[in-house]
């Protein structure tokens, strides 16, 4: 997809809330859904496309990043 077919895709996590969002520039974003799901603090990330018909279509990726803003707990230290 080139012009005005592209479009930007974003999925984030914030906590046990995954929220899907699309975007013609990748700057201005409606949300799609968001949903809340227990998960383990560390994932495996991929990417697909499903068809939502029968009918068959080619997909192509481009320009895909993976950004992590993690921020490590603290553990607290038991003093004797």
């Amino acid at each position: 997809m080139t012009g005005s077919d592209a479009a930007h895709f974003k999925l984030a996590r914030k906590g046990k809330t995954f929220t899907a969002s699309i975007s013609k520039d990748g700057k201005e974003w409606t949300e799609l859904t968001a949903i809340d799901a227990e998960m383990s603090k560390k994932l495996k990330v991929g990417i697909c496309a499903v068809p939502i018909t029968d009918t068959a279509f080619d997909t192509v990726f481009e320009n895909y990043e993976l950004k992590a803003d993690v921020k490590e707990e603290k553990k607290e230290e038991k003093k004797p």
